[in-house]
């Protein structure tokens, strides 16, 4: 229901049935094809498509939370696609690291799917990149009980 919420805010209503909608913080809905909707749900929700389960760290950086898998691979979540997950789902579960880059957290019967970013692959070189790289070899999850 939160992400419904969040869909409501940038929109200023409820989404209509009749197509798919792209909503980006900051920019109008755009129409998008069913048929491209459905391909990436489908996606989402087959197995070939993750790679890794990854626990959210208490590091930021440039903003973003980042979230980190067994094997030190980072992720990072921005402050607007993390708020349409629930805290406690956050910090309880694991997320489902997805092929795409996207995180996917399933709770109750629902599923987000958030797009993440990860500098140490799709940035070009310098500092940015430097930074999430070093960060990928320190482990910075947090200690389990």
């Amino acid at each position: 229901m939160k992400a419904l919420a969040t869909i409501v805010e940038h929109m200023g209503s409820l989404p209509t049935e009749e197509g798919g909608l792209e909503i980006i913080d900051g920019a109008e809905p755009q129409h998008i094809m069913a048929e491209k909707v459905g391909e990436d749900v489908a996606f989402w929700e087959s197995d070939a498509a993750a790679v890794a389960t990854a626990g959210i760290t208490p590091m930021t950086f440039m903003g973003a939370t980042v979230f980190q898998t067994p094997a030190r691979a980072c992720y990072g979540i921005t402050p607007t696609s993390l708020g349409i997950v629930e805290p406690d789902v956050i910090e309880k579960d694991a997320t489902t690291v997805m092929k795409d880059y996207r995180l996917k957290w399933t709770a109750e019967d629902e599923k987000v799917v958030v797009l993440s970013v990860r500098p140490s692959e799709n940035y070009e070189a310098g500092f940015i990149r430097d930074v999430w790289t070093a960060l990928e070899g320190i482990d910075l999850r947090r200690p389990t009980e």
